[in-house]
């Protein structure tokens, strides 16, 4: 799931205030996103909960784990139902994240 973000606007605002508005926007919709990924996800061992990790750097995020057995859980399988324990918690998150970055360009101005 990506997101672009782009400005069009002529407002005065300096671009590495910006930058860093979005940049925290993005980290703390990055780890809400992990959390509640972690609160959706099945646990058996807690392994596959544990390596549900967020990195966020140069206004990118990535939320996923390296774990060899995710897809099949959250996709499923044919003899597994899915439980899209990222892709719920993405949706969640992510559906008001315009908002937010909006509000935090306003505070800017």
């Amino acid at each position: 799931m990506n997101i672009d973000v782009k400005l069009d606007s002529n407002l005065n605002l300096d671009a590495t205030e910006l930058e860093k508005a979005i940049q925290e926007e993005l980290e703390a919709s990055a780890y809400q996103i992990e959390k509640q990924a972690k609160a959706n996800c099945p646990v058996d061992t807690g392994y596959l909960r544990n390596s549900i990790k967020a990195d966020v750097d140069n206004l990118e995020a990535n939320i996923g784990t390296k774990c060899s057995y995710a897809s099949y859980v959250h996709d499923g399988t044919y003899k597994m139902e899915a439980r899209p324990f990222l892709e719920s918690a993405a949706e969640t998150v992510l559906d008001d994240i315009e908002d937010r970055i909006a509000d935090a360009i306003m505070r800017l101005i």
